[in-house]
């Protein structure tokens, strides 16, 4: 806001003058002259605060290009590459479940095999019998049948005569007791 001449003060008189019919003096024309500087120096400032604020966006809108494509394959790998964080934290939460579970059923059936080891310190010595025994439900009970070996001897399945005692040769099947009902 600087010094007001003479004229200018005359040219807003006149201007109020031909608009509204009416004489200001001098001190009131001052008065208007101020609230046009203002008035053009806010107009100024709102400009210039315009201008930076479309600056700004045109800036922003190099730096900030929306991906848009019609082709599905290049859009999918667009999406999967834009997260893969979220992609790599669902894998790794997933391994660490499915790892876990195994860990845990690990452990059940070693703690499992342990208990049986120990009650039955023979089972590793019968375990082929276990395996390959043939078992028989009979009224009686359940029976592990066994047969004359004929030409090889088969754990569970087949029996050989001991020499040193006598028994029916023709007995063609032996069935062991193994449970009782």
């Amino acid at each position: 806001m600087g010094h007001v001449s003479k004229d200018e003060l005359k040219r807003i008189q006149g201007s109020y003058q031909l608009k509204y019919g009416e004489i200001i003096d001098p001190l009131t024309a001052m008065l208007l002259y101020e609230v046009e500087e203002i008035k053009r120096s806010d107009s100024a400032e709102k400009n210039e605060i315009l201008e930076s604020i479309h600056r700004e966006i045109n800036e922003m809108k190099k730096v900030y290009r929306p991906f848009t494509t019609s082709n599905f394959k290049v859009a999918f790998f667009y999406g999967v590459g834009k997260y893969t964080w979220a992609w790599l934290s669902v894998i790794v939460i997933g391994l660490g479940v499915i790892l876990n579970h195994v860990r845990e059923t690990t452990m059940t059936e070693y703690r499992t095999a342990k208990q049986v080891l120990e009650r039955y310190p023979n089972i590793v010595t019968l375990e082929a019998l276990i395996k390959t025994a043939k078992v028989v439900e009979k009224k009686q009970g359940i029976f592990l049948e066994v047969e004359p070996a004929k030409k090889t001897l088969l754990l569970g399945n087949t029996y050989v005569i001991d020499p040193e005692r006598a028994m029916n040769k023709e007995a063609s099947k032996i069935l062991i007791p193994l449970s009782f009902k």
